[in-house]
């Protein structure tokens, strides 16, 4: 499908606010960007190592990692009930089924930091490993289903899949670059979850609506 068949307000809700959230973090003065951006556990042993704690964890502690993690959680159950929807409908329904597993994994491992906090010191596990995984994960997704993602709007996708090529970039980067590396990586990973999330309701909104008589066809321009 083109670009052009994406409506612009679509681009724009995937990108625009994720990014506006990251922009208010960094103009912001009254929140450490260290306790906004880091998990709850990342934070508490910041927290904990600079002697700072009062007894009480700040209300804002991970707040933009949260924040991820709700939209990855959201993503998965739509697409589980698009494909509960689509349950006649195999190849679709296995797509948006496929999906939703993928999201909840990605969504997981966030809430977790699977693949710092329990591979790499629990098990031993290099991280490297387990993004490797994700990564061929994912390319088996977008391999398998590559007809459906591409008659929907797949520049969505794209801006999702950048996002969290940078996040993952920056992760593994064998430099410290200060708050920029943080609000970088993690910026870029939330606007990636912005687009994936984006994506997948106009996903589930596209196919659904097909599956009833006179719907638009997956790609077609919806009426709104």
């Amino acid at each position: 499908m083109p670009a052009s068949r994406t409506p612009l307000w679509v681009l724009a809700a995937a990108l625009v606010p994720a990014g506006l959230v990251v922009l208010a973090s960094v103009l912001q003065t009254r929140f450490p960007l260290d306790n906004l951006y880091k998990d709850v556990a990342s934070g508490a042993d910041l927290i904990l190592d600079r002697g700072q704690h009062t007894g009480t964890f700040p209300a804002h502690l991970g707040a933009i990692s949260n924040l991820g993690v709700v939209l990855w959680c959201f993503t998965a159950g739509v697409c589980a009930a698009g494909a509960g929807v689509l349950r006649a409908r195999s190849r679709e329904a296995t797509c948006l089924g496929a999906a939703a597993a993928l999201t909840l994994v990605f969504g997981v491992d966030d809430l977790s930091l699977f693949h710092e906090r329990i591979a790499a010191r629990a098990l031993g596990v290099d991280e490297n490993w387990i993004f490797a995984c994700y990564g061929l994960a994912l390319a088996a997704y977008l391999v398998s289903f590559r007809q459906t993602l591409l008659g929907l709007d797949w520049i969505v996708l794209a801006a999702a899949l950048v996002g969290f090529g940078i996040s993952i970039f920056l992760d593994v980067l064998p430099v410290d670059l200060g708050w920029v590396g943080r609000v970088g990586e993690d910026g870029a990973k939330l606007v990636g979850i912005s687009a994936w999330t984006t994506f997948h309701l106009r996903a589930v909104w596209l196919l659904t609506t097909d599956a009833n008589p006179g719907g638009p066809s997956p790609g077609s321009q919806p009426a709104f």
